[in-house]
């Protein structure tokens, strides 16, 4: 987890990127507060498959997003808490279209009929909880793992279950978690 410093900083980075250069950013992140504050759309996976695309404020109503995730509505974060950035997206093809993607490991099912857009210049949360499929999700979508079924369309080009070394230079990347980037460093080295 972040704390609260951490947590301001990635929003500013992440905002700055978009507003900077436009591009269209996925993210999976646990923090609701951070996510609902920050993000143009969050698309919901339970146990592998799709609940509910929405706005952040659609996502806070969404009955079957509260018994899954939030919980009761009083436990709901404060809308608020923090000021939205929001620039305006224009309505054209989407940059990411993930289209009824399935993914599997053996008899295993981790995600199942998944669609998602991600439009130019838009923050787009995937969230759920451990074993929900995120990973799954975006491992499939740079070429990490293959895709059961379903299309994964980046910049207009199909990449369905192209390889990650192909589609690395195209533009999309998948930055996962974790702070030892460096492990056998010091801080002064």
């Amino acid at each position: 987890g972040m704390n609260h410093e951490e947590t301001d900083d990635l929003r500013k980075l992440l905002t700055d990127i978009r507003d900077e250069l436009g591009v269209g950013i996925l993210i999976v992140e646990h923090d609701l507060p951070l996510i609902m504050n920050m993000c143009d759309k969050i698309v919901v996976l339970n146990r592998g498959n799709l609940i509910a695309t929405g706005t952040p404020a659609e996502i806070q109503q969404n009955a079957e997003v509260i018994e899954a995730y939030i919980g009761k509505e009083e436990d709901q974060p404060s809308s608020t808490s923090k000021t939205k950035v929001s620039v305006p997206v224009v309505e054209e093809s989407p940059l990411l279209s993930v289209v009824d993607v399935a993914v599997g490991y053996g008899a295993v099912t981790a995600v199942k009929g998944v669609s998602l857009d991600v439009n130019q210049g838009e923050i787009v949360a995937v969230l759920g909880a451990n074993g929900a499929g995120k990973s799954s999700l975006l491992n499939a979508i740079v070429g990490l793992v293959p895709t059961s079924s379903g299309k994964v369309k980046f910049d207009g080009r199909d990449i369905t279950n192209g390889k990650t070394e192909r589609i690395v230079p195209m533009g999309l990347t998948l930055t996962p978690e974790g702070r030892h980037v460096f492990p056998d460093l010091s801080v002064r080295e």
